[in-house]
């Protein structure tokens, strides 16, 4: 058999990261991870039925986007979302399209 034809070890398609890290992300943005919840890979794997590489794929964009800080020895914990840059970020897409009528006292703005 060629080479370019040889079949892969290991076929099997690979889980995204990406409805794990949505899942967190909302669980997050609507205060079910508490401010200092720490983020288990194991258990965040068994919970969603995945190998421990795409949680901890999940996890490290939730932090370069803000949504978790690292802590030593513990992974990564939740912040207080309410006054974390990561709040902000979500919030100034949404921010832009409400009409300029609203940014009076209404919201308190």
């Amino acid at each position: 058999m060629p080479i370019d034809q040889k079949p892969l070890a290991n076929n099997k398609p690979r889980k995204s990261y990406r409805p794990i890290y949505e899942a967190l992300k909302e669980e997050i943005m609507l205060g079910m991870i508490k401010l200092g919840d720490s983020l288990h890979e194991v258990e965040i794997a068994q919970r969603f039925g995945s190998s421990r590489a795409p949680v901890r794929e999940a996890l490290i964009h939730l932090f370069k986007e803000g949504f978790l800080r690292s802590a030593d020895y513990k992974g990564y914990i939740a912040p207080d979302i309410s006054t974390d840059r990561a709040a902000t970020r979500c919030l100034q897409p949404l921010s832009a399209s409400w009409p300029r009528d609203y940014s009076d006292t209404t919201f308190g703005c």
